[in-house]
């Protein structure tokens, strides 16, 4: 029970094998013999060399192969029972991976984890600005997103907000444990969103009807949003990238309760690069409090946004 199988090319040959998560919170590595079989299996280990365990994360490990540090190997991002998130780091090579230790991943706030157990985490950049995010399911069968306020090489994250659907908070029918994985399902050049759930049931939640915190279409051609610093104190340079053509648009702040504070642009702006000063006030010249906010680029076939953390 409680298997959780993906697919990689995890050896130096050309087929696919299998890294599966399981029930006792290991990771098991079979490898494709390349006649439609695979082995018995064995487990991943960590540790330093001569002293290495099998990987444990408690119970019901959930895996997410990914680049963390974008270092050209590929690392473990493993969900587990606890709701946390439990990064393996490759010491080794791409083709013949080592594990030596495993961190949880932490913010300001302390360590990320989803609101109940079974996080079931996946990464790919799903606001369009460059740097990969995280998703993640859990044991209610919702989808949370926590957007990357760090680089693609250096991700930071610091909250989570729900992942809607046809602006309803989106949860697997009711039936539970999502179990999502994102990838271009349709060929549309847009990332969908495929979740499993606790009966079997695959879901698929196309690029440009699933809402993270409320934003449509994510990677359209060309259209991007970034800040730098971020966090920042006292103030903070928005990159808008228009897509071509040009279009109306819309750059606005707004404050982690969905109040609009400050307005930067609006109009009609023609396609490239334009960069806005935001210096932490409002539209009436306030110096606005420390926290999380949000600029939102709208325009009419698409939103962007960036998360922004003002420090004092």
């Amino acid at each position: 029970m409680g298997a959780f199988p993906r697919v990689a090319h995890w050896d130096d040959d050309d087929f696919f094998d299998i890294l599966m998560g399981t029930s006792d919170g290991s990771v098991r590595y079979y490898r494709n013999l390349g006649d439609g079989s695979f082995d018995e299996g064995i487990p991943l280990e960590v540790g330093p060399p001569g002293a290495k365990v099998p990987i444990d994360v408690g119970s019901r490990s959930a895996v997410c192969i990914v680049d963390w540090n974008e270092d050209g190997r590929r690392d473990l991002l493993l969900g587990a029972y606890d709701a946390k998130f439990h990064l393996f780091l490759n010491t080794g090579s791409d083709l013949a991976p080592e594990f030596e230790t495993s961190s949880p991943l932490s913010g300001p706030g302390g360590d990320l984890s989803v609101p109940d157990s079974r996080s079931s985490p996946d990464m790919l950049d799903l606001d369009g600005d460059g740097a990969k995010d995280l998703i993640a399911g859990d044991n209610e069968g919702r989808l949370w997103f926590f957007p990357n306020l760090g680089t693609n090489s250096a991700p930071e994250f610091d909250g989570s907000w729900r992942i809607e659907s046809a602006s309803v908070p989106y949860d697997v029918e009711n039936f539970g444990r999502s179990r999502p994985r994102i990838c271009d399902f349709n060929g549309d050049g847009l990332p969908d969103i495929l979740t499993g759930s606790v009966l079997g049931t695959v879901h698929l939640l196309p690029g440009g009807e699933y809402i993270p915190d409320e934003v449509p279409e994510v990677g359209a051609a060309r259209a991007r949003l970034s800040a730098w610093p971020n966090p920042f104190n006292p103030r903070t340079k928005l990159s808008l990238a228009v897509p071509e053509g040009g279009a109306e648009l819309r750059l606005e702040i707004f404050d982690s309760s969905g109040r609009r504070m400050r307005v930067l642009a609006a109009g009609r702006m023609d396609e490239g690069r334009r960069e806005f000063i935001w210096n932490g006030r409002d539209d009436a010249g306030h110096r606005l409090p420390s926290g999380l906010y949000l600029a939102r680029a709208s325009m009419p076939d698409r939103r962007l946004l960036k998360k922004l953390v003002m420090l004092k």
